[in-house]
């Protein structure tokens, strides 16, 4: 009984157990009995080999193990990654585990680095010092402290702690210095330069030795040689410097020689052209010219390729060497050609119609331009009074043109006799093949001269004529052209006084002008690739005939677009003037649009518009009452009034806008002649920095009286623009032409 029972046991527990496999899905006969995937030991160790862990993995994972080497005071560790071995090289990826392993630390460690910073309490800087662990710091230079004198240095600010030099670096810190009283007096030493400009100050303690070091910049012009110092200024070098026992300034001396430079001829295989040795500011003269078998000279030049041809004598400013030109037998007829079918200049070619004296379309009535003033005892209404003449910047440009025609219509005289004159000197070069290098003839009234000597061909006429303004008077016409350059220069002298020279380049000109023995000036203009014109204009009138007591004026014009700008300094209509003035005008018009003025005044600059009264809409007449210097407008009784800037400025009682006579020039035609006056006409103005309110400013003290600027905006722009950039540009150019300048590019009369 008892064996059918546990028969019977084993049976349901069988069969409980087959029922349990179906429910729990264990029926899968392919899932194996449970995980079989092997397991390794990997270990981990640090660089010095010391067991970390050591971690069991199975086939195929991904070992991984995080590493951080604490930094010590001393060192500063970088965990760079594992190697198999010790101090091995380190892996870029661990390999999936597949047995037993061991990794390796690779650690890199520098040493720490501290800084030891000095504070110097209120004394002199002294510079801290960057040190590795264990290293030692010396004891730095003192630091200095009026009244004050070092006693050493401490761990803490006011401390007792002193420390003892060398230290030796364990980390950051900060020493501070200790001072005591120092009893010793200070006393001033100033030291100057040799023209007794102040160099420096110092402050030293009694029985100190004074000393500073002073080194004088040589120029291109001065070797300067710093001797000692003095005393007093030029005065004897002292051998030692006293030590100190009270205030002392010492100045410098100092010895100047010139510089002494060397120029150089290379002749290109001719014959030697000794050097010569200047000093800064002397001039040379051309050598003698070398010689080369088979060629003939033409010139020196700056450069070897012979394109840059020397003018002598040269004033000597630094080492330079000069090269020989050479060439062949010259076409002396070719080029004589060539220079007189190019040597006329119309200056008006650069000019815009509208923008000359003659232009018919600008003239006024000849009766009201003989009034130097119009009559404004009673109202003058808008449409009679003269309006938009030339202002004084482009007068004066408009002038010198109108001088320089004088001179250039006795080129006529070129045009007369150059083809006679060519065929005499043709016909001589064919009977006489070898002697073209200068020959001279006479020609009528004409002395005739033409020269190939040299780097130049000449075509000179010598002769007495009379001219327009001038008068009977002695004159020379000559032509020349650079046989390499192709660079063409004219010189006509009229009487003594009177010449006028200019150069023709590809893209514009330069004129020089001497008049009446009063007037200097120089005129030079050039066209870009974009059509814009740009001129400048330098003017020196004087009564006695010395340069340096000359009245000077200069401007400058540009020609761009719709606008021609004026800027210069010319303004003898306004007594005392000082400033600056942009003009805009109308390229097609020649009209005048406004004008900008700087002028500065108590160290108070002003930036004033003008506008002309025809191109303000609200003022229909003007009346001026001469005693009382009032005007009046739009025939009210009632005086015009300004209005002061006010606020707190340094403007406060100035002006905000107002109207005041001004000059402008006028042309019409009479008896077939252009004639010209000067006219006072009036004309608003207002300070560029209060235009916007100019309506409401006007009509707040002028009752009834509300105004607009007809102006257009690309205009008024224009002009801002213009005075905002071309008047600094003025500024920084004006001066860098002289009278002696210009009397050095007219030249002398040419000689043979």
């Amino acid at each position: 009984m008892k064996k059918f029972l546990t028969v019977i046991t084993v049976i349901l527990s069988a069969t409980l157990l087959a029922l349990c496999a179906v429910a729990c899905g264990g029926g899968d006969k392919d899932k194996p009995d449970g995980d079989k995937t092997p397991e390794y030991n990997i270990s981990w160790y640090d660089e010095e080999g010391n067991l970390l862990t050591t971690q069991k993995l199975k086939e195929g994972a991904t070992p991984s193990y995080t590493y951080n080497k604490q930094d010590t005071d001393e060192w500063d560790y970088t965990f760079e990654g594992w190697s198999e071995t010790k101090g091995g090289r380190v892996l870029q990826t661990l390999p999936a585990v597949s047995g037993d392993a061991s990794y390796y630390a690779i650690v890199r460690k520098v040493k720490q680095v501290y800084t030891v910073t000095f504070d110097s309490l209120g004394g002199s800087k002294v510079p801290s010092v960057d040190k590795e662990y264990g290293d030692t710091v010396d004891e730095p230079d003192a630091p200095t402290l009026s009244g004050k004198k070092l006693l050493g240095w401490c761990k803490t600010e006011n401390g007792t702690d002193a420390v003892t030099f060398p230290i030796t670096v364990t980390g950051h810190i900060t020493l501070y210095a200790i001072w005591e009283d120092d009893p010793t007096p200070e006393y001033t030493v100033k030291w100057y330069d040799e023209e007794g400009n102040l160099l420096a100050t110092q402050q030293l303690k009694e029985g100190a030795t004074p000393s500073y070091t002073y080194n004088k910049q040589d120029t291109d012009e001065w070797d300067y040689t710093f001797e000692g110092w003095s005393e007093t200024k030029g005065g004897t070098v002292l051998q030692t410097l006293p030590a100190v026992s009270g205030d002392a300034s010492y100045y410098a001396v100092v010895s100047k020689v010139k510089q002494v430079y060397t120029v150089t001829f290379d002749s290109l295989g001719g014959s030697k052209v000794p050097s010569v040795d200047k000093e800064y500011g002397g001039t040379v003269d051309e050598p003698a010219k070398p010689t080369l078998n088979g060629k003939r000279f033409l010139s020196w030049c700056y450069n070897a390729d012979g394109t840059n041809v020397v003018t002598f004598p040269i004033t000597v400013r630094g080492n330079i060497t000069l090269y020989a030109a050479w060439g062949d037998n010259i076409d002396v007829k070719a080029l004589l050609n060539s220079l007189i079918s190019g040597y006329k200049l119309d200056p008006y070619s650069y000019i815009p119609e509208a923008m000359l004296p003659s232009y018919t379309a600008n003239f006024i009535n000849a009766d009201t331009i003989k009034k130097s003033e119009a009559d404004y005892s009673s109202f003058v209404s808008k449409a009679q009074m003269p309006s938009r003449g030339f202002g004084e910047q482009w007068h004066m440009i408009a002038d010198n043109l109108k001088q320089s025609q004088t001179f250039f219509n006795a080129l006529s005289v070129v045009e007369t006799i150059s083809t006679a004159t060519v065929t005499i000197f043709n016909n001589h070069v064919d009977s006489n093949p070898a002697d073209y290098a200068h020959y001279a003839f006479k020609h009528g009234i004409y002395d005739v001269t033409i020269d190939c000597s040299g780097g130049k061909i000449y075509y000179v006429l010598d002769f007495s004529g009379t001219f327009p303004v001038f008068g009977e008077q002695k004159a020379q016409i000559a032509l020349s052209m650079g046989i390499l350059s192709g660079e063409r220069e004219v010189r006509i002298q009229l009487g003594n006084p009177n010449v006028l020279a200019y150069t023709i380049k590809d893209d514009g000109y330069t004129f020089a002008l001497k008049m009446l023995g009063v007037r200097r000036s120089m005129f030079d203009v050039s066209r870009d690739s974009s059509g814009k014109v740009t001129g400048h204009i330098n003017e020196f009138l004087t009564a006695s005939g010395v340069t340096d007591k000359a009245v000077a004026s200069a401007a400058d014009f540009y020609v761009d677009g719709a606008y021609v700008s004026a800027v210069g300094n010319k303004a003898s209509g306004i007594p005392g003037f000082t400033g600056y003035i942009s003009e805009l005008y109308n390229k097609n018009t020649g009209k005048l649009i406004s004008y900008e003025v700087r002028e500065t005044l108590s160290a108070i600059t002003y930036n004033t518009l003008w506008f002309d009264l025809a191109d303000i809409t609200g003022i229909n007449s003007i009346k001026y009452d001469s005693n009382g210097k009032n005007f009046y407008v739009n025939g009210s009784s009632t005086e015009w009034k300004n209005k002061k800037v006010g606020g707190i400025s340094t403007k406060t009682a100035s002006r905000r806008f107002d109207i005041e006579f001004r000059s402008q020039y006028f042309y019409a035609q009479e008896d077939g002649e252009v004639v010209e006056v000067e006219v006072k006409v009036p004309m608003l103005f207002v300070q560029e920095e209060v235009y916007d309110t100019l309506a409401s400013d006007v009509a707040s003290v002028n009752s009834g009286v509300n105004i607009s600027v007809g102006v257009s905006t690309a205009a008024l722009n224009k002009q801002k623009a213009d005075y905002a950039t071309l008047v600094d540009v003025f500024i920084a150019n004006k001066d860098t032409i002289t009278p002696e300048y210009i009397i050095e590019f007219i030249g002398d009369p040419i000689e043979f």
